[in-house]
């Protein structure tokens, strides 16, 4: 099968279930922000980031180094299972003894209990996070998307059932760790074809993945604090409120968004590190993956931004108007990270995590910084307009860097945000001038729906429009996919248009 099908059978099996788990855990988020307050929303957001630390310490990039390494025995297999699965053991006993310290920390009472409990799944995910590994690598991807959307199902409901019987806080931590307890168990059956658990155990032959996961790791960490800054901060130096309602402005502006991300990056790692050495081809599927990301989370942002008000008022309730503003700027922040993104891959794919992990050690420090003093001037607002700045001095450092490791120019760089901008200012147009037409309904639950359907009714029809290369490839390879199915993927396909 050509590499352009492989990436494409991916992108779609990914696309799905980031679509599917995007959608629920907003339905989530959303249950949740109505039925608790905004202190319990505080200690959800507070696990959240504990479960997002940890989970980067226990798989240690192990998956991602079986990804880039291209070939690989099963003796190796088998010593980076166990030294995964050991290495997560003891991150959940870890966790365990760090509860008192994040519950002083945050100044937030039976913290350290919903740690403790959290702790429990990284008993349990190391042992699935090798066969995901190994699914990837070999470009299967549907098994991955099951066990994803199961995870994200099952935690959907646990919540709902665990919180209507009065568990609260507790009950929303404890689904966390039965939907971790499914993704691994499906992860596990159907990765079963690809390698079987043995006793084999040698530390040696894990030490030549272990020199690539090592940056992969740090930078990783690094890049966590960097967009965990602003709560972390607000969760220390303001009220518990207020770091409840951040988190849910940063889910719906930052978080979500960048979660569609990985329909294209996480399938063109692979397909990147195969042709990692031809740098003229790389550069060009590097411009091309900054201009996919930015068409996928812009127009949806920008929607976001312009309706805040009457979503915030119609999804979350009337209590957490307040928002609105941080809310915005979010919006903004969410668009420039989005760029930023593909960045990662790149690095993982060329082998120099070294470099990725000082630039990104260098952002976030500068990150720390600019929110720290965005927080005592201007509380949340002033956090989010940190976040902005930081954001867009990122976007010139990544052109440094791209001119730099695959010699693109100011000119190529430029390229997907003018794409962007274009494509995008249609809907913009539509859905502002639909929210000024008649201030008289902005009450109104139709009327809101009504310009929401106008928005990416717009936006899809200039998407059908424009004859950009880029984006009639785009959609031909898509329309085609569907036309003709898997039967017609082992055609050699040509180059995509840059």
């Amino acid at each position: 099968m050509g590499l352009k099908r492989q990436v494409l059978s991916g992108a779609r099996w990914i696309g799905m279930s980031v679509a599917v788990t995007s959608v629920l855990q907003l339905l989530q988020l959303t249950y949740v922000a109505r039925v608790l307050d905004a202190k319990s929303v505080a200690a959800v957001a507070i696990i959240t980031m504990v479960v997002s630390l940890a989970d980067i310490l226990a798989n240690v990039g192990l998956s991602n180094s079986l990804i880039q390494r291209q070939e690989i025995t099963a003796d190796e297999i088998s010593s980076l299972y166990w030294l995964n699965a050991a290495w997560g053991g003891s991150i959940a006993l870890i966790l365990l003894a760090s509860g008192p310290a994040l519950q002083a920390f945050f100044r937030m009472p039976d913290l350290a209990g919903l740690v403790a409990l959290i702790a429990l799944a990284f008993a349990i995910m190391p042992h699935g996070q090798i066969f995901r590994g190994l699914l990837e690598k070999e470009l299967l991807f549907a098994p991955v998307a099951l066990a994803e959307i199961l995870w994200a199902l099952s935690t959907l409901g646990f919540c709902v059932v665990l919180t209507a019987s009065g568990l609260g806080v507790a009950g929303v931590v404890a689904a966390m760790v039965l939907g971790f307890v499914v993704k691994t168990l499906v992860l596990a059956v159907t990765g079963r074809r690809l390698f079987a658990v043995t006793a084999h155990f040698r530390f040696s032959e894990t030490r030549r993945f272990l020199s690539f996961s090592f940056f992969q790791v740090l930078d990783a960490i690094v890049g966590f604090l960097g967009n965990s800054a602003g709560a972390i901060v607000i969760g220390r130096i303001l009220p518990a409120p207020v770091l409840g309602g951040y988190n849910v402005a940063y889910s719906y502006a930052v978080t979500t968004p960048a979660k569609l991300n990985p329909v294209i990056t996480r399938v063109m790692f692979p397909a990147f590190s195969s042709i990692q050495g031809d740098r003229r081809r790389l550069a060009e599927h590097a411009v091309n993956l900054l201009a996919v990301t930015g068409l996928i989370n812009t127009a949806p942002l920008v929607g976001l931004a312009i309706l805040a008000d009457d979503f915030v008022g119609f999804v979350l309730g009337s209590k957490w108007l307040w928002i609105v503003p941080a809310l915005q700027l979010l919006s903004v922040v969410g668009i420039l990270r989005a760029f930023g993104n593909p960045m990662g891959v790149i690095f993982m794919a060329l082998d120099r995590m070294r470099l990725g992990f000082m630039i990104n050690l260098a952002r976030t420090v500068v990150t720390i910084a600019c929110v720290m003093t965005g927080a005592m001037l201007d509380g949340m607002v002033g956090t989010a307009v940190a976040l902005m700045g930081v954001s867009l001095l990122s976007l010139v450092v990544n052109y440094v860097l791209l001119r730099a490791l695959l010699g693109i120019t100011l000119v190529q760089y430029a390229a997907p945000y003018w794409l962007t901008v274009r494509l995008t200012v249609p809907m913009a147009i539509v859905v502002a001038s639909m929210t000024l037409l008649d201030r008289g309904l902005e009450d109104n639950l139709a009327w809101f729906v009504a310009t929401a359907i106008a928005g990416v009714g717009t936006y899809l029809a200039t998407l059908v429009a424009t004859r950009n290369p880029l984006v009639v490839e785009v959609r031909r390879l898509i329309v085609g996919a569907y036309k003709r199915g898997e039967s017609h993927e082992r055609t050699p396909p040509r180059e995509l248009s840059a």
